[in-house]
């Protein structure tokens, strides 16, 4: 048996799979974040976007939500760019505008929720990116990353590729010799929808994608692994974005098992070759290494 092994990570945009790919790179290559300044300043930067972003779509929706005149007032000066700095800090520290923000889907759609939980520690001006920053910090893998490691007298190598439709051209060119397939999925997606098409719901394109790929001849050798990644979140979301609003066979409570069974479920009836399933929360070290040892266990 060859003690050379390569795995391809696959999955959707934000699905998980590059949050997974950083952690292995720092954690068994023990590499440290290089120029941490301008990394700090990128983030800054990434979050003002990120939360101006998410208070338009507020302000759209202000007559369902029931802003009061204080609040509207503050986002308006914040999207007009009046009194910046202060105004957000005012807003992001307000009582009831977390109530409200923290009952829309949105927030918990993509690094929204890290962008907003973090927003006053980030914007402060003494701030210095942490490793859980660099991991919230999510950027578009637009090509394909490739890390190799030794690791239990193996060597090991991963692929990272683009989850965006645009991208996924170039998955094929990471299929052959293939030893293992992490298609990451993640859990809150049954509420989102595509950034190519927002017609459709990006779970059911999870779907269409997995099954496809557990039918690709080139990969019929291959182990394949399904990560169900942002479990802790999928909770929070279960409580005020009912599963059923998006699969309408699904009969049971929000209880967050019931529901993870149905889409485990969902994704068994999709395959069309043998599956292991593994459930974490990626932003957690110990989740990461979790699916990594599952990984090598595989190749024993």
């Amino acid at each position: 048996m060859s003690n050379s092994k390569a795995t391809v990570l696959l999955g959707t945009h934000f699905s998980g799979k590059s949050t997974f790919f950083k952690h292995i790179k720092f954690l068994r290559l023990n590499q440290n974040i290089e120029d941490k300044e301008s990394l700090s300043n990128l983030i800054k930067d990434n979050c003002k976007h990120k939360i101006e972003g998410f208070l338009l779509f507020i302000k759209e929706k202000g007559n369902e939500l029931n802003l009061t005149t204080d609040i509207e007032d503050t986002i308006n000066h914040i999207i007009e760019k009046q009194d910046y700095a202060q105004k957000l800090f005012e807003l992001i520290n307000k009582s009831e505008f977390q109530k409200i923000y923290k009952q829309l889907p949105n927030y918990y759609l993509d690094n929204n929720k890290y962008f907003l939980d973090n927003a006053s520690r980030i914007l402060d001006k003494s701030f210095i990116a942490e490793y859980s920053d660099f991991l919230g910090n999510n950027e578009m893998t637009s090509g394909v990353s490739e890390l190799q490691i030794e690791d239990s007298g193996m060597n090991l190598t991963l692929f990272d590729v683009g989850g965006r439709r645009q991208y996924r051209r170039s998955w094929i060119t990471c299929f052959m010799d293939l030893d293992c397939v992490l298609f990451f999925v993640n859990l809150t997606e049954y509420a989102q929808t595509l950034y190519e098409d927002n017609e459709v719901n990006r779970m059911r394109e999870s779907l269409t994608l997995f099954e496809n790929v557990s039918s690709n001849n080139f990969l019929q050798s291959a182990t394949l692994i399904l990560v169900l990644t942002h479990y802790d979140t999928f909770e929070e979301l279960l409580s005020i974005y009912p599963l059923s609003k998006t699969f309408d066979d699904y009969i049971e409570s929000n209880e967050k098992d019931c529901a993870l069974n149905f889409i485990q479920d969902k994704f068994k009836a999709t395959a069309k070759k043998d599956i292991t399933i593994v459930t974490t929360n990626l932003l957690d070290r110990q989740g990461a290494l979790k699916v990594f040892d599952l990984m090598k266990s595989k190749f024993n």
